[in-house]
This record gives structure tokens, C-alpha cells and sequence, in this order.
């Protein structure tokens, strides 16, 4: 089995919504057009993607195959990394977007009201996005939340030396 890398989810992602040709392509995920030609191309040879004519569309034989792949926990993990990677990189170094952490220490009752805040927004993201039409993927937000022990995050980092 291979992964996805993001910019090609990306690429899957507009083209769920509706089959592109490759300016279309280029225009709704903003990325440039080598980029999309050369993701286009391994997404046709790995038998994902077929074009017909100028426009790009997923087989239809591997729908089903993209949802395990989408649903894959390495995947899903490497996504993730890259994304917060890029979000601290751009909130840190270039004064874009918004990242933030803090250590706090919290009674029981405190984590409960943060998981349930937690929650609000986790309900509140859904039905705004049950309400929206179809954006372009380029305009979508990355939004990203939660918490962990500390002492957990300590000792998985020492478990690895």
C-alpha cells in the first residue's frame, strides 16, 4: 500500500467535488501548475486518476481504495504533522495565521470545561460546514485543537531515546 502525500489529497479533494481540467485545477487548490502537472501525473500512473479529454476525474474503481487510503492512520498522522509544521512555520516566521500552546496545570473541573469548550467548537466547525456551499479548496481554513498530559507527551518523547 502507498500513502498520499497533502498535495495530493488537496488534489483529490477539489476533484471530489467535480472533475477539472488542469487550470481549473490550479485556480481552485493554488498550487502552481508544474506542481499540478507532476501530481496529476503519479495520480494517473498509481490508477487513481483518469483524464478525459482536458479534465481530470478519480476512477471509479478506486473510490472505494481512496477511502481506506484517506482513512489510513500513517496518513492521516503524516497530514497532520505537515499541516501544524507549516501553520507554526507561517504563524512564527511570516506573522500568518494564528498558533498557539501553552502548559497549564488544571484541576479536574477545568478539563472538563475545556473538553466540553472543545466540543462546542468541534460541533459549531460541523454544522457551519453542513451549511457552506462549495468553497475553493484554497479558501478552506485549517483549524486544529486539543490537549494532552504532559507528563504523557514526556514520557512517549524519553520512550524513543
Amino acid at each position: 500500500m502507498f500513502y498520499l502525500t497533502t498535495l495530493e489529497r488537496v488534489v483529490l479533494e477539489s476533484l471530489n467535488k467535480s472533475p477539472k481540467n488542469i487550470h481549473q485545477l490550479v485556480e481552485d487548490t493554488g498550487i502552481k501548475i508544474k506542481v499540478i502537472q507532476n501530481i496529476t501525473q503519479s495520480l494517473i500512473a498509481k490508477e487513481i486518476l483518469e483524464q478525459q479529454n482536458t479534465f481530470f476525474q478519480i476512477t471509479k474503481i478506486s473510490q472505494k481504495m481512496l477511502k481506506e487510503l484517506i482513512k489510513d492512520k500513517n496518513s492521516i498522522k503524516a497530514e497532520i504533522q505537515e499541516l501544524i509544521d507549516y501553520s507554526l512555520h507561517l504563524s512564527l516566521k511570516e506573522n500568518r495565521g494564528s498558533f498557539s500552546l501553552q502548559k497549564v496545570s488544571l484541576s479536574d473541573k477545568n478539563e472538563k470545561i475545556i473538553n466540553s469548550m472543545f466540543q462546542e467548537i468541534k460541533n459549531y466547525i460541523s454544522q457551519v460546514t453542513e451549511k457552506q456551499q462549495t468553497s475553493m479548496t484554497k479558501k478552506e481554513n485549517i483549524i486544529f485543537w486539543g490537549s494532552n498530559k504532559y507528563s504523557d507527551i514526556l514520557e512517549h518523547i524519553s520512550s524513543g531515546i
